[in-house]
């Protein structure tokens, strides 16, 4: 189903707020219906430090790209970097015995990856899931291997996770600006969908960010986000 709604994109920069409004057409494109800008205050690197501050900027630069646009949002997608991003990689195992690999199969071991995530840190929240391996007896699986006979299978994960009082801060943010935060998107990862072609993905590569007064290492293969790195220090 292509959906009629404006779409709302935020990015929240230590230097500059960007937000943009989108809507697919009938022919499943994203067409830009506006834009708006806006100097950042109340926030850095990613993280809320004065909420009535942050509030206004956002408030003020989502209004302007409403008016122009002649639209009003509800929801918004907030793409951000933090120092405090977690990226987790672990496998999860499941003996198949001889039968056929099934979708049940790979939900069970998303399942039990996001449990694990959860246990070992209770003040982090997932925001992101890479699936970038499938291991059948040995032999590695880019997609999923459904229908495949197998003994055992193996699927390698990637978590992405932020402080969740971060989380709370940045809603409240959104929820003074009558707006509910939709999803939360690593900005180095939206970056490689910019820069990256379909065999940089595959084969692997290296992205590099150099902010403001952060810097952002994400190592990409296999079509996934495999390891995520940001510090606080940029070109400042």
């Amino acid at each position: 189903m292509i959906s009629e709604d404006p779409i709302g994109i935020i990015e929240l920069g230590n230097v500059k707020i960007k937000f943009i409004i989108a809507k697919n057409n009938k022919d499943n494109i994203s067409e830009i219906l506006s834009t708006s800008t806006i100097h950042t205050e109340g926030i850095h690197n990613g993280s809320i430090t004065n909420l009535k501050k942050a509030s206004n900027v956002i408030r003020a630069c989502i209004s302007e790209a409403e008016k122009k646009a002649d639209v009003s949002i509800k929801k918004i997608n907030v793409i951000i970097e933090q120092p405090e991003f977690l990226c987790t990689k672990f496998s999860k195992n499941r003996k198949i015995n001889g039968s056929k690999v099934q979708k049940e199969d790979i939900d069970f071991l998303l399942r039990e990856g996001k449990k694990q995530v959860n246990l070992n840190d209770k003040k982090q929240s997932i925001i992101h899931i890479f699936n970038h391996n499938y291991i059948v007896d040995g032999k590695t699986f880019i997609e999923e291997p459904i229908n495949v006979y197998a003994d055992y299978l193996s699927h390698e994960m990637t978590f992405v996770t932020m402080p969740k009082n971060n989380i709370k801060n940045i809603n409240q943010t959104f929820i003074d600006c009558d707006i509910e935060v939709e999803r939360f998107i690593s900005s180095i990862f939206v970056s490689a969908i910019e820069l990256l072609n379909q065999e940089d993905l595959h084969k692997g590569s290296i992205l590099l960010d150099l902010g403001f007064e952060k810097t952002s290492l994400g190592l990409f293969k296999n079509l996934a986000l495999v390891n995520l790195l940001t510090l606080p220090i940029g070109v400042n």
